[in-house]
């Protein structure tokens, strides 16, 4: 199952001031760009666009092997909503339990990579010096989903197959 964008790709909102764990990143060029997401440990900053330069060869955080899991402009899984391009909130739920998740900013010809905590349900609010063009999620790691509990109504239902058996032993 791909790790999907919860609410509206980067719901429009005003930046909150004073995080404590926010990474920054700046790309130099003709035009500089700078990119900030709150609770994410490590980031990097790239030339280009992520979907042409990130493969599953491409190392990044010390791993190889990224599969992208959505993109916020995808005609078939994307929600193609930017409401505001500058800076706004993200939200994103990992339910297959993946060992590595990280979040890509793209602007004018640059973006940067944010290494996000995998093991829960993240959000927090990003901004760009640039108008974004998009952003893309990507995993690492195996699928590991959450085991499905049993219901209360299997148990019921071993109890009364169960007594069924015993109530046919009683009359034979």
């Amino acid at each position: 199952m791909k790790i999907r964008i919860l609410t509206a790709a980067l719901l429009g909102a005003l930046l909150a001031t004073g995080t404590a764990n926010a990474a920054t990143c700046t790309v130099t060029g003709k035009k500089s760009t700078t990119y900030t997401v709150e609770v994410s440990g490590a980031s990097a900053c790239f030339s280009g666009n992520d979907t042409n330069t990130i493969d599953s060869t491409t190392e990044l955080f010390g791993k190889t092997g990224w599969i992208l899991a959505d993109k916020n402009d995808d005609a078939t899984s994307g929600d193609q909503n930017l409401i505001d391009t500058t800076r706004g909130e993200w939200a994103i739920a990992n339910p297959d339990n993946y060992s590595s998740v990280f979040m890509t900013l793209k602007a004018g010809n640059s973006f940067a990579a944010f290494l996000l905590n995998a093991a829960t349900f993240m959000t927090g609010n990003w901004s760009s010096s640039r108008d974004l063009s998009h952003a893309s999620i990507y995993y690492w790691g195996e699928p590991n989903p959450a085991p499905v509990p049993l219901p209360a109504s299997g148990l019921l239902l071993l109890a009364g197959l169960g007594g069924l058996v015993a109530a046919r032993r009683r009359k034979s």
